[in-house]
């Protein structure tokens, strides 16, 4: 077990433009930037002390807040994921936390293949119930069925709204070596197709999805038709390029998703000393169901995730960062 108390290099390193008093504020349009830089400002604020056990970070609180929780559960998020990807000695874990806030700060391009992938389609509402059918004797008992968790309209399937339960398996790493544990949580889901789902899932649209999985990704390219689902999306970062094979299947209960993740290594990733640095590619497996189990609880239950939490443990082959909201099957 090594305990660590982090005072946060980035406080002193000045990495982003931050306005001063007295310069320029930015012109309204660039309203989008100046929240990044904000809450790039507000990362470089905190400073952690944590506790880790191999590749698990047991403990983290701030000692000095950001003055928001959120970008403090956020920063002790990316912690765990650098630490999770090996970085063990303080100075390499602050040297990854510093490297994912400064590609936020400089949004390197996805992809161009994949990025320049259609929009989805608008999303059609979600039948909420069966039809009613009248029994043949002519009297006034109505028969209701029980309304189908995933509903096809137009060809579109789309999940009804309400409380669901995933449970991811163990990965596993194609070259050999551990991968990450099985895990089982519920998040609340709203209305909506199953590909705006696995959309908000991937991450799209969220800043936070390049600071906790360390690379700017693509759109997610899908396809579903007849209980089928086949999508694919890459990724990039300044070591490695990685490509993602999704194929599922769904019915009026069920999502099974498989995943398989091929990543080729760069520079010194990929081994070797000095005079022989040959390419090596790595992969990882898993596979992830969910089923619907009831309507959205009035307080959050002991095993529910957040949208950040959610997307590790869906689309990151190391899996989710150690929480107590994640739990063994």
């Amino acid at each position: 077990m090594k305990h660590v108390r982090w005072i946060n290099p980035l406080l002193f390193a000045g990495l982003v433009a931050v306005p001063l008093p007295g310069q320029t504020p930015a012109p309204p349009d660039a309203t989008a930037d100046d929240e990044i830089v904000v809450i790039a400002r507000k990362l470089r604020k905190v400073r952690l002390n944590y506790t880790t056990r191999g590749q698990w970070v047991t403990k983290c609180e701030a000692e000095v807040s950001s003055g928001d929780p959120r970008i403090d559960r956020i920063m002790c998020a990316i912690v765990k994921a650098c630490v999770r990807e090996g970085n063990r000695e303080a100075k390499e874990t602050q040297a990854c936390v510093a490297g994912r806030i400064d590609q936020l700060v400089e949004a390197t391009p996805a992809p161009v293949d994949v990025a320049a992938a259609p929009p989805p389609p608008d999303l059609p509402p979600v039948a909420q119930s069966t039809p009613p059918m009248s029994n043949s004797g002519g009297s006034d008992i109505v028969v209701r069925g029980a309304p189908a968790d995933i509903v096809v309209v137009g060809n579109i399937p789309s999940l009804r709204g309400g409380l669901w339960q995933f449970r991811r398996s163990a990965t596993l790493a194609l070259v050999g070596g551990g991968g990450a544990r099985p895990v089982r949580f519920t998040q609340c889901l709203p209305d909506g197709t199953i590909e705006a789902t696995l959309r908000r899932a991937a991450g799209e649209g969220n800043m936070m999805t390049g600071l906790l999985a360390g690379a700017q990704c693509g759109r997610l390219r899908t396809k579903m038709a007849h209980g089928r689902i086949d999508a694919s999306r890459s990724c990039i970062n300044a070591r490695t390029q990685r490509r993602l094979e999704m194929t599922g299947r769904y019915d009026k209960r069920q999502l099974t998703l498989n995943y398989v993740v091929e990543q080729d290594q760069d520079g010194p990733e990929r081994g070797g000393g000095a005079g022989w640095n040959p390419a090596r590619q790595v992969g990882y497996r898993w596979q992830v169901s969910a089923t619907r189990i009831g309507e959205c609880p009035v307080k959050e239950r002991r095993d529910e995730v957040n949208m950040n939490e959610a997307i590790l443990a869906l689309f990151s082959e190391y899996g989710p960062s150690d929480s107590g909201a994640l739990i063994e099957p």
